[in-house]
């Protein structure tokens, strides 16, 4: 079974690397078609309703089918759910629960949740350094890279630079993550650790490396076996762009609507992480004084977002201010549009999976109104 498991995951990212945006294929971990996310929602056949109300006069959901229909998103699925699971499940155009979606930035809090269950097993530690798992990192004292830590690494505070285009070698499949790491930690230090927010790829394709290291396992299946695995995820929900051997770890993630929607129903159930690291993951690391050298024009432009451990707090206000310190929206939408949030606040969880050439300038937006919706559904 692991022979065909392996050939079919194989099959399906081959798939993907042509061009073929496919759905979920392969064995699940529970081998079951048969559960509520599991279904093939269009604008017009949908059962996003535990009571299936689509057609009653009270259906509560009514006003955000008809948001995501009146929308200029011609493919999307959005799901809405809680720590309970899925709540609501509606699809427009080609789109279905089960597709599958280049996730880019999206990559980022699925790699900080993952690398955060190795913090929680004893296999990384947050505050550690890395010559014990990465032999070439520098030695040489007064050298600031000796102070860089996981934690700098997950809030992109550890003064590696090297925008979202900037780091060739997390594009090249023909060299390995520990070789790209090693061309980052030479070539793209710039600021002391803990002075400067830098959003790029660098940062994470680091700690995927120590990961790695640590482990002496590809990204892959550190994913797999700490989360994807343990939700029965099928074998597309992969990190393998641009390869198994150099995934982007910050923007190489493939995944449909409802795999995502696992994970953030697992990781509200308290299933994935402890108390004390969902804590942590959601605190502000960009506060006290550190400078935002490089950030999406989404988290600067008519807002104030900061970062926690590899997801946005979102925050609405022109500039950051107290009210920006409560508990809010998590995030990480990804440059195609692929858009997935989290409401500390009034406990429920978003997926918007579309791809669209507009990306996140128009999906987060629409995210945004379509969340208050769906606050007001859940509401009645």
């Amino acid at each position: 079974m692991a022979v065909r498991t392996n050939l079919l995951g194989r099959l399906c990212l081959g798939l993907l690397f042509l061009g073929f945006v496919t759905p979920s294929c392969g064995p699940t971990g529970s081998d079951d078609d048969d559960d509520a996310a599991d279904d093939d929602d269009t604008a017009d056949d949908d059962d996003d309703a535990a009571d299936d109300d689509d057609d009653s006069a009270g259906d509560s959901w009514a006003a955000l089918r008809s948001a995501i229909d009146g929308s200029a998103l011609d493919e999307v699925t959005l799901l809405i759910g809680t720590a309970e699971g899925i709540l609501f499940s509606y699809s427009r155009g080609e789109s279905a629960p089960d597709k599958v979606y280049p996730l880019a930035s999206a990559s980022k809090w699925l790699s900080a949740i993952t690398l955060l269950t190795l913090v929680e097993d004893g296999v990384l530690d947050l505050d550690e350094s890395f010559q014990q798992h990465l032999p070439w990192w520098t030695g040489q004292a007064g050298d600031p890279r000796l102070d860089i830590t996981l934690e700098q690494l997950l809030s992109f505070t550890s003064g590696f630079s090297g925008g979202i285009d900037g780091v060739p070698c997390v594009e090249d499949g023909a060299t390995t993550l520990s070789a790209c790491a090693a061309v980052i930690h030479d070539d793209f230090h710039e600021f002391a650790p803990g002075t400067a927010f830098y959003y790029g790829p660098s940062h994470l394709q680091m700690a995927g490396a120590a990961a790695s290291a640590a482990t002496g396992q590809r990204f892959h299946r550190i994913w797999r076996d700490q989360v994807a695995d343990s939700l029965g995820l099928p074998v597309t929900a992969a990190y393998a762009v641009p390869s198994l051997e150099n995934p982007r770890v910050a923007g190489g993630a493939t995944a449909s609507g409802e795999d995502y929607a696992g994970v953030l129903t697992a990781l509200l159930a308290g299933e994935l992480l402890g108390a004390e690291m969902m804590s942590l993951m959601a605190t502000d690391h960009t506060s006290k004084g550190v400078v935002f050298e490089e950030a999406p024009p989404l988290a600067t432009s008519a807002a104030s977002w900061h970062y926690g451990l590899g997801c946005w707090r979102e925050c609405g206000s022109e500039s950051y201010g107290a009210e920006c310190d409560e508990p809010g929206v998590l995030s990480s939408p990804g440059l195609f549009g692929f858009y997935p949030w989290w409401d500390q606040a009034r406990g429920f969880w978003g997926v918007l999976a579309t791809q669209s050439d507009s990306g996140a300038a128009l999906t987060v937006p629409l995210g945004q109104q379509w969340a208050e919706l769906a606050a007001a559904a859940l509401e009645e």
